[in-house]
């Protein structure tokens, strides 16, 4: 193969640029011909070697890109999977920390509750020990709190709307020891009647009645110390019977009393309570 021939297989092989180069032999000898082309020969042996060499270099080169662009991909793709998870740990410690507080929040409300109900208790205790033994005066629970009910024949003369000698003295051995023990507690005093027209009196009606009795309490422990903004009155007349009767009109004994209310103090409403849970 001519030494032009050998270039263009190098061009080929390597893909690099060889400019053929000619190599005078005039008056040199055969053996030094021969010896010429045998250098030449290993030369361009040595050179594809190199080649190959190049080549393999290029391919991992190439597989080196390849794995760069995938590590930069995945680089991107763990960056935003961390963003994600920061902001979902964010979210997680945001709610736990609403979960704690609602949690506080409900601790307060069950022990503030708690309060209530043991005084409640200590309450009625008291209640109850005050009307042992005196017969027509019974301490309660109902509805709107806890209440003393004093039947009607324990105070009133009938159709009558003046405190008796015994109802003042039964008030002052109850109501007026527990208020001025309970400094600041309010009561309401309520008069109830039964559905029976009044037909000889000076009252108008049940109403009348109902109203002018528990005035009647009113200005006794007004009279005996207890403070006049700590009571109020309200006239029930026969609209909260405790029996009840079988026509409107009906007599029922049981229904004419006097109740008084131990206002509870003043708490948070239902809605209110429930308010701090959904802020």
């Amino acid at each position: 193969m001519s030494m032009s021939a050998r270039c263009g297989s190098l061009r080929s092989v390597c893909g690099v640029s060889v400019r053929p180069f000619h190599v005078s032999t005039e008056g040199v000898s055969t053996q030094m011909r021969r010896s010429i082309s045998l250098i030449a020969v290993g030369c361009l042996s040595l050179t594809l070697l190199g080649c190959g060499e190049l080549r393999q270099l290029r391919r991992e080169n190439n597989a080196l890109k390849a794995s760069l662009q995938t590590a930069q991909s995945d680089n991107q793709r763990f960056r935003s999977s961390a963003g994600l998870l920061q902001q979902e740990s964010a979210d997680l410690t945001a709610k736990l920390t609403a979960a704690k507080d609602s949690e506080r929040k409900l601790t307060e409300l069950l022990d503030s509750l708690k309060q209530e109900q043991e005084a409640k208790q200590k309450q009625m205790a008291e209640l109850q020990a005050m009307v042992k033994g005196i017969t027509g005066m019974h301490a309660e629970e109902g509805l709107e709190g806890t209440f003393i009910r004093m039947e009607n024949q324990i105070l009133f003369a009938a159709g009558q709307a003046e405190l008796t000698p015994e109802a003042q003295q039964t008030l002052d051995a109850t109501l007026v020891a527990y208020m001025k023990q309970h400094a600041g507690q309010k009561i309401r005093i309520d008069g109830h009647t039964d559905g029976q027209p009044i037909k000889v009196s000076s009252h108008l009606d049940n109403w009348d009645l109902a109203a002018k009795r528990a005035n009647a309490v009113r200005r006794y422990l007004a009279s005996q110390g207890v403070p006049e903004e700590d009571m109020n009155i309200v006239g029930f007349g026969p609209n909260r019977p405790r029996v009840a009767p079988p026509q409107p009109a009906a007599e029922v004994p049981e229904n004419r009393r006097v109740e008084i209310l131990i206002v509870p103090p003043a708490g948070k409403s239902m809605e209110e309570i429930l308010q701090q849970f959904v802020k």
